[in-house]
């Protein structure tokens, strides 16, 4: 009988830290974002899959922004796609080191406030150690996050913003190690990097 406590006990702990793991991860990234250490910053961010989802979101914006996107038809889905290939070169200003932390430390990105209301707030503010060991922090950072599967992980930040102006990021899990894989954008953000696009190009 102890044995078996012991296997069933042993099993909870593994499954609690796991569960657990990559808000530690998040965490971890917050602190390398406020101390500026872009190493690190780098090493828990898959800069070839957060390209791909900035492009996929941007690349949609910009074909309804551009009237080229009337209906969901299957030509306008593969327009989706040649879009999100036409703005991919057009997003690097948004996707370096620098960008990014700027991103996660002030709500801000290259060319202003994103979220529209003129009152931006950093991921990292939700994300520090000793808010997260509060009950009610903990809570709401549960709140926040979803799981899609057991290796995919999503959470919207910063959580003092309504969900519609919230950053979406997801982090999947690649051997022992969370990485940030995804950044869905608020609309707001969304709408003003295409501007921001059209202008350059116009």
């Amino acid at each position: 009988m102890r044995s078996i406590f012991g296997v069933v006990l042993g099993a909870f702990i593994l499954w609690l830290v796991y569960i657990v793991s990559p808000l530690g991860a998040l965490l971890s990234l917050a602190d390398s974002v406020r101390s500026r250490e872009v190493a690190a910053v780098e090493r828990r961010i898959d800069m070839r899959a957060l390209r791909t989802s900035l492009a996929r979101q941007v690349g949609a914006a910009y074909m309804r922004a551009s009237g080229a996107q009337k209906d969901q038809s299957t030509t306008s889905q593969f327009g989706a796609a040649a879009a999100a290939a036409i703005v991919d070169p057009l997003l690097a200003p948004y996707l370096t080191s620098d960008a990014l932390m700027q991103m996660m430390s002030t709500g801000r990105l290259p060319g202003g406030v994103v979220d529209g209301g003129g009152q931006a707030r950093g991921m990292v503010e939700d994300l520090d150690v000793s808010r997260a060991l509060t009950l009610a922090n903990a809570r709401d950072l549960f709140f926040a996050s979803e799981w899609r599967g057991f290796r995919t992980f999503l959470i919207a930040l910063p959580m003092g913003r309504p969900l519609p102006e919230r950053f979406r990021l997801e982090m999947q899990l690649s051997g022992f190690t969370w990485t940030v894989t995804g950044l869905e954008l608020p609309v707001a953000a969304r709408d003003r990097i295409v501007q921001q696009i059209i202008a350059r190009n116009s």
